[in-house]
């Protein structure tokens, strides 16, 4: 079974927007599993220590992350991709033999270097800019709509 793996930083706050993921979750699971690796994020009291705590949250998310599973990291500066192109990508490394896809997902500060260095690609969800913990049920709701694609469902048209 395929396994989809999202490491993100912070808890979610909105209500909403832990019904969501449960929706998405539950409609995922026809096709694969979903699991939210949750890295408790350092306090923000100004810009002047984001690059250290950038590399703090990037040691904790490079500790989860596991060499044999791709990994993509979302990012502002990443490629920007239709749905079809994204279930491609899907396609290509289960086709390939890998059955567990990581995502991450940063801080409202961004991510460090060195995660953005470890993924096999950088995926940008719009050119707009989302909250972080909306930006996780976006990834949610392409990942169904992928795995939708994959199998010929409805979900897409």
């Amino acid at each position: 079974m395929v396994h989809f793996r999202i490491i993100s930083i912070g808890k979610i706050k909105e209500a909403w927007i832990g019904s969501g993921l449960d929706h998405y979750k539950k409609l995922i699971s026809k096709f694969a599993s979903i699991e939210e690796i949750i890295i408790r994020g350092e306090k923000i009291i100004d810009e002047s220590r984001k690059s250290a705590i950038l590399e703090k949250e990037g040691r904790a998310i490079i500790a989860k992350l596991n060499p044999d599973n791709p990994l993509i990291v979302l990012d502002e500066h990443g490629e920007n991709i239709s749905s079809e192109k994204f279930s491609g990508l899907l396609e290509k490394y289960f086709k390939g033999g890998k059955n567990v896809v990581d995502f991450v997902i940063g801080s409202p500060l961004g991510l460090s270097d060195k995660v953005r260095a470890k993924a096999d690609m950088l995926l940008s969800l719009s050119k707009m800019t989302f909250p972080h913990e909306l930006a996780r049920l976006i990834l949610a709701e392409q990942l169904y709509r992928a795995m939708s694609i994959l199998h010929g469902s409805r979900y897409h048209k």
